[in-house]
């Protein structure tokens, strides 16, 4: 193990609970691996991570110390060995509108509104599942939305979803309705366990679910939170910023050793951002210490949504010809919702074909305008996002999904990819040599209006898209590239400025290709052009390929 710096010596020199704020790249696991391994001989530690994955990271780094002794879990898998093995419950990965719905016997004339009930019963739903709260009508769900037409749709339906939410609960207790996985997490809290461990070392604590906050902070071991405030970007989903709620003494780790000054100095400038919000938040200390040059093996492209991400794509596809992509989580991902939803379904609303549409949803509302009308009150980013993409690219959608397609490489030969595209919430605890950013991030003119305008919707949001951009920027571990909108004010420029201004505008269609021995799009070397550019076929043949693969279950 390398030697540790004075902040990290000072954490492991500390009695009691702790709470330690560490920077992107500072080093928190090896930081966390070091502490365990200083406890006591025959002290019982147990570590819970952010998802499967890091647990899996950390089980191989307490490996490699020779650490077999201590356990390693997610939220979800302490739960599921107690609480879903023991009753042996029907699992899901959650509901379709239109499957909740009928369920529940929700009925009206009006198919919009029977659908945005069983969609807003959904949300309630999960916001009591992820809260502390012992009941669900503790809660006021209404108050907890933040778009204002969706916000009067459940005021004005607050009995209806207080109703229904009592039903799915009773459904689901009862075996009728599978439960989600957040159900049995939330069973686990409501039992009041009792963790026999001497130390609980808690990982991504910006990004706790106030229901596994709630289990923490009722144990007696001693507990370490490690997160980083700035990095909370899980808000929509109910996370809270346990650093900031616990009363814990605090540490840092303000040393970065992914990235050069230069980087670490921009990514300050825009933290500064939050300064001008109304609860403003504390400068933080971050000093980047990685090597300023390096061999470029990895480049991403890095998003805020799926939507500026795959316009991305497409406009690389016309520029630099690349051979080999990859997209983090898969293309699949961006192109279906995660429940199911298909972009393809959405196309043929669009391009007036509902005889094709197959998601009873989206076939109940008739027309794409109907789905506009419907997005309105259902505060539904991912389908909202899907719809865009349509918006903006109707029929030319299904040749650029398919062309990007034919060019992503197997996710074993991920690291030769001449380019890998991602979202922010998919790249996070990943790092590239070079990241290049597009213009869908929030900027300082965008914050600065919306202060001056009180838009209190954007307000309470622009905190987390600070954070957003921040997260993306110190993805990279040599070189950045910025567009101008995203500059910071101040002597500080970005790395490798990219001077792209915005998205694409709507290109003329361009030359998209059928080849005559495989059913792929080919861009300029093709032999039989396609006289349909809605071509049935081709997008059967994609929604098969592509089908987006539930994720593997949170334990």
């Amino acid at each position: 193990m390398k030697q540790l710096t004075h902040e990290q010596q000072a954490i492991l020199a500390a009695d009691g609970d702790l709470k330690i704020n560490a920077v992107a790249g500072s080093g928190k696991t090896s930081t966390l691996v070091a502490y365990a391994k200083s406890r006591p001989a025959g002290s019982k530690l147990l570590y819970l991570a952010f998802n499967r994955t890091v647990r899996e990271e950390a089980v191989q780094r307490f490996a490699q110390e020779g650490m077999s002794g201590v356990r390693v879990e997610t939220a979800h898998s302490l739960a599921y060995k107690d609480v879903v093995r023991s009753r042996k419950l029907e699992l899901t990965f959650g509901y379709k509108a239109y499957e909740l719905a009928q369920v529940l016997g929700i009925k009206s004339k009006d198919p919009e509104i029977k659908y945005l009930l069983a969609t807003h019963t959904q949300r309630y739903l999960q916001l009591y599942l992820n809260s502390s709260a012992q009941a669900h009508t503790e809660l006021n769900y209404a108050g907890s939305l933040l778009d204002p037409k969706a916000r009067s749709f459940a005021d004005r339906f607050a009995q209806d979803l207080l109703g229904y939410t009592t039903k799915a609960l009773q459904l689901i207790e009862s075996g009728v309705l599978p439960c989600v996985h957040d159900y049995y997490l939330k069973l686990y809290q409501l039992k009041k366990p009792k963790l026999r461990y001497d130390y609980l070392l808690f990982d991504e604590g910006q990004d706790a679910s106030s229901v596994m906050l709630d289990v923490l902070l009722k144990q007696s071991a001693r507990k370490i939170i490690v997160g980083d405030v700035h990095q909370q970007i899980y808000g929509w989903r109910q996370a809270v910023n346990s650093l900031q709620q616990v009363p814990f003494p605090a540490y840092t780790l303000s040393n970065s050793f992914r990235f050069p000054e230069e980087i670490a100095s921009l990514a300050k400038r825009v933290l500064q951002w939050k300064q001008l919000l109304p609860q403003a938040s504390d400068p933080v200390a971050l000093t980047g210490l990685g090597p300023e040059k390096g061999h470029i093996r990895t480049r991403a492209t890095l998003a805020r949504s799926n939507l500026f991400l795959l316009d991305k794509a497409i406009q690389l596809l016309h520029d630099h010809h690349f051979e080999r992509i990859w997209f983090e989580g898969n293309l699949g991902a961006y192109t279906f919702a995660s429940d199911g939803t298909s972009i393809f379904d959405v196309l043929a609303l669009f391009e007036h074909k509902p005889e094709r549409v197959k998601d009873p949803l989206l076939k109940a509302l008739g027309s794409f305008e109907k789905l506009e009308e419907y997005l309105e009150k259902a505060e539904d980013p991912e389908l909202a996002t899907i719809t865009e993409m349509v918006r903006k690219h109707g029929n030319e959608l299904p040749g650029y999904i398919s062309a990007l397609k034919n060019m992503q490489v197997p996710s074993d030969q991920r690291a030769q990819a001449d380019m890998i595209f991602s979202t922010v919430h998919r790249s996070k605890g990943l790092e590239y040599d070079e990241v290049q950013l597009t213009t869908d991030f929030v900027s300082e003119d965008k914050i600065i209006r919306a202060v001056a305008d009180n838009d209190k919707q954007k307000v309470a949001r622009l905190n987390e898209e600070i954070n957003l951009l921040y997260v993306a920027m110190t993805r990279a571990r040599y070189n950045l590239r910025l567009p101008i909108s995203l500059w910071p004010s101040g002597p500080v420029t970005p790395v490798l400025p990219d001077v792209s201004t915005g998205m694409p505008a709507r290109r003329r269609r361009a030359g998209m290709y059928m080849r005559s021995d495989k059913n792929e799009w080919d861009w300029g070397h093709g032999k039989m052009q396609l006289e349909e550019a809605y071509d049935p076929y081709l997008i059967e043949d994609l929604e098969r390929s592509m089908r987006y693969p539930e994720e593997v279950a949170p334990p």
